[in-house]
């Protein structure tokens, strides 16, 4: 009888050792990383400290790039014989299979004609299969302006299970969909936990809007800085001082003027990232009218002229169109 791995059989005090790690155990993904990731650095990539998913080989004026999501992978670089030794060397040290050019990724599709277009057709067509919405006409605007919900007037979904799973799908939608942003935002907050509800909107209270602006322009300092080593990480040279357009004139003038000390005595410390990035010339803000700022289409419903005049600025197309 073949003992199953781990099975300590007490007549001859012998045991299964397991030589690899294998799919279901807890340090499997762990191990699985550790192997591919010493791997890679052994033939000449070195890993990114920005973005540990991301492996770079630089070899003179070739560069290759290699990035992992769980146990798949993405190689690109600007040398195809350079892609054909990486592929080979990782079919040298694993069981892969080669797909071939990348057309879809983590049900995201790629397009490359005229540079490279990322849609989810497929899956958005599953999603509306999935809840019966496949026959229905679509909307130039995915909430109508000034909209107000009741639940005691809308009709309500009979399963919640359904509904959090839509969320869910609307969710990982918004990666290419960046438009519907605001409309799964405001449907979440009908999400029911039947214990207890939290919201992960901001981690502090403020006391003005100022001050929730200000905190809004240190962390979006914050996240431009990481983009920022990403792209050097990948070989490109981003220009500094970056534009932050912004059309709050208040915070603006709290990044200029330390002075307002009534003002902003009570902030963090931490707060004022956004001032010393200013002073340093990593960044600088550009004002820009309220009627421009595309980052509304993030944080309200639209009339349907504004919601598809912020769409293109955003580069945001359909790819299947006649147009």
């Amino acid at each position: 009888m073949t003992l199953p791995p781990g099975y300590h059989n007490k007549n001859d005090n012998k045991v299964c050792k397991l030589l690899k790690s294998l799919y279901g155990l807890k340090q499997a993904p762990r191990k699985w990383n550790e192997k591919l990731s010493n791997s890679l650095i052994s033939f000449g990539f070195k890993q990114s400290y920005n973005d540990y998913s991301m492996f770079v080989k630089v070899s003179g004026k070739l560069i290759v790039f290699l990035l992992v999501y769980v146990d798949d992978i993405i190689v690109t670089g600007n040398c195809e014989s350079e892609i054909t030794k990486v592929k080979e060397f990782l079919k040298s040290q694993f069981l892969i299979n080669n797909l071939g050019k990348l057309k879809s990724f983590l049900d995201i599709e790629v397009n490359v004609p005229n540079g490279i277009c990322l849609s989810q057709r497929k899956y958005c067509l599953v999603l509306l299969h999935d809840f019966g919405m496949l026959s229905c006409k679509p909307v130039k605007t995915p909430l109508e302006s000034n909209i107000v919900f009741d639940n005691n007037k809308d009709v309500l979904m009979e399963s919640v299970t359904d509904f959090q799973r839509l969320i869910g799908k609307l969710i990982y939608l918004t990666i290419t969909r960046s438009d519907i942003s605001y409309a799964v935002h405001v449907l979440s907050y009908f999400l029911v936990i039947l214990v207890s509800w939290k919201s992960k909107k901001q981690s502090t209270i403020t006391r003005s809007s100022t001050e929730s602006e200000y905190r809004a322009l240190s962390s979006l300092s914050w996240e431009l800085i990481w983009i920022f080593k990403i792209l050097y990480d990948i070989g490109f040279k981003i220009p500094i001082p970056i534009n932050i357009f912004y059309d709050n004139e208040s915070a603006t003038k709290l990044t200029m003027n330390p002075v307002f000390h009534d003002k902003t005595k009570h902030f963090e410390t931490d707060v004022h990232f956004i001032r010393e990035k200013i002073i340093k010339g990593v960044v600088r803000l550009v004002k820009i009218s309220s009627s421009n700022q595309i980052v509304d289409i993030f944080t309200k419903s639209l009339i349907s002229s504004q919601h598809e005049s912020l769409s293109d600025k955003l580069s945001l197309f359909d790819p299947f169109s006649s147009k």
